[in-house]
Formats: C-alpha cells, structure tokens, sequence
C-alpha cells in the first residue's frame, strides 16, 4: 500500500518515461531476465496484456540489456517473445537508468509489482503474483 518513487527513465528506444505517466490505469513493473522463472511467466503477462491492454492495464518493463544471444536461441519459441514485447522495455544497464536497480530493489527475475491507477503498491514478488494480478485484473477490468 506504499507509493513507490516517481522515475524518469530512458526506454531501449530513446524515449523518456516516468512512472507518472501511468496515473490512471493498473500497471505491472516488470523486472525481467533470461531465466526460468521469466520464460513461465511471460507468456502468460503477454496474455494479461492482450487481454486488458485496452481496458486500463499497461507494463513497463526493465531488464539489464539486450542480451547477445546466439542466433538459434534468439529464434527459439520459448525465448523470442521475451524480445518481441508490446509493451515499452527499459535497460537498467544503460547509465542515466542504473538508479533503478537499487531505487526499486531488483534483486532478482523476474520480480512483479504491480501499481494502482491510485499510484499505490498493490502487489510485489515473483512469480506468485501472477495469480492475484489476474484475479485483479479480471475483477476491475473485465467489465469495462
């Protein structure tokens, strides 16, 4: 139920974004990297996505970098659509984004926090807050 700090980013393509601009709508911060936890979850998020996107539900996602990924593991099913997101990515690795790691403690992926359109802390962890994100989700948005 906290409120997390206002940022202002740079996205991998060179646009600022602060988390502000989402006031208004659900949002997940989705701190992402190739591991197994990602690789179960994601393709589940990108659903939540498609599904309530247009109904008030927005992801931001932060991860260190591209990584340089052989090209057989960059087309892999599994793989390939952490690349291919929706939604805006942020690199913590980038310079003038690095404050973002400690400031919202990114000690792990994938690590879910999901934002009220009021600005407050709903939920934060891994995984396991997939499930009360859906339940959220379908109980605000499903009607709208």
């Amino acid at each position: 139920g906290n409120t997390p700090p206002d940022f202002t980013v740079t996205d991998n393509k060179g646009k600022k974004v602060s988390l502000s601009d989402y006031q208004g709508k659900y949002l997940l911060i989705y701190h992402w990297g190739l591991c197994p936890g990602t690789i179960w979850v994601h393709p589940k998020l990108l659903k939540l996505y498609e599904t309530y996107h247009e109904k008030g539900f927005e992801v931001l996602g932060f991860t260190a970098n591209e990584l340089d990924l052989p090209q057989e593991l960059k087309t892999s099913p599994d793989i390939k659509p952490l690349y291919d997101q929706p939604w805006r990515t942020v690199y913590t690795s980038q310079e003038n984004n690095k404050f973002m790691d400690e400031e919202y403690y990114f000690s792990g992926v994938p690590i879910l926090m999901v934002i009220s359109p009021e600005g407050k802390t709903l939920y934060r962890g891994y995984n396991e807050i997939y499930q009360p994100l859906n339940d959220l989700l379908k109980e605000k948005l499903d009607n709208i």
